[in-house]
């Protein structure tokens, strides 16, 4: 019997095409073979979790409203694939400000933990880009 695990993963460079600083949802594009990987994981039973760094919002490129419209965005791409998300987190703070949230500090993966629907505490599996 295989072990149901939370998949937390980064966004940009491991799921999307980086396209630095993306604040478009226009500019939304899955990597090759991203969703169909996605689609086994949600099949074999696993949860998948969204943790990035935006360090975009901090450093005033775009708002947080603009990475919730590219995470809409990335969501709509994956649905053909029977993909969704559990839950989604993300750093909106530049590297100079020193937060805990940012990766690869603990503070994004704590607040996931603390919701009540992510309830990941038998396994973990990391699948992030720095």
């Amino acid at each position: 019997m295989s072990v149901s695990c939370a998949v937390l993963l980064d966004r940009d460079g491991t799921l999307i095409e980086d396209k630095h600083y993306l604040s478009e949802p226009s500019g939304v594009a899955l990597l090759p073979g991203v969703g169909p990987a996605l689609s086994r994981l949600v099949q074999a039973g696993h949860r998948l979790f969204l943790v990035s760094n935006q360090s975009g919002v901090g450093r005033g490129y775009f708002t947080e409203q603009a990475v919730v419209a590219c995470q809409k965005r990335l969501e709509e791409l994956l649905e053909p694939y029977g993909v969704a998300f559990t839950d989604a987190v993300w750093c909106p703070h530049a590297p100079e400000e020193s937060c805990f949230c940012r990766k690869p500090l603990p503070g994004m993966f704590d607040e996931l933990r603390a919701r009540p629907k992510s309830n990941y505490t038998r396994a973990i599996c990391s699948i992030l880009r720095r």
